[in-house]
């Protein structure tokens, strides 16, 4: 399946997901242009672009050394909570960030060197 479709499927499932709520009444007061204009925003770029242009360039690059990254995904969200919502980091936050960069270090480090995982013969 290709990224055009992989991201398609996603919305369709995620739409059909948010059904129930839909059929809550909202007053529409609550509704303006702003507000519209918004979910179009965070709908189209922040979700459907931004995951094709991810997926198309893991496409281009090696998988299996992009997947090592994917951890750098819930900490970059952490710190972008931290930098614009003024959410403090946790210890746990620091923790999990190195852990995640020790991991892709020794991922590095292991490639450099040819180090290979031997994986044991099934019994």
């Amino acid at each position: 399946m290709g990224s055009i479709e992989n991201i398609t499927f996603g919305t369709l499932i995620a739409a059909l997901g948010f059904m129930p709520w839909c059929f809550e009444p909202l007053p529409t007061a609550h509704i303006s242009l702003a507000l519209a204009g918004a979910i179009l925003f965070l709908s189209v770029c922040n979700t459907n672009l931004a995951f094709y242009f991810w997926s198309e360039g893991i496409r281009d690059a090696n998988p299996n050394a992009a997947a090592i990254f994917f951890g750098l995904i819930p900490l970059s969200a952490a710190i972008v909570e931290n930098m614009i919502y003024g959410e403090s980091l946790a210890i746990f936050h620091i923790i999990g960030g190195s852990l995640i960069f020790i991991g892709i270090l020794l991922f590095i480090f292991s490639r450099r060197n040819g180090v290979k995982a031997e994986i044991p013969p099934e019994t």
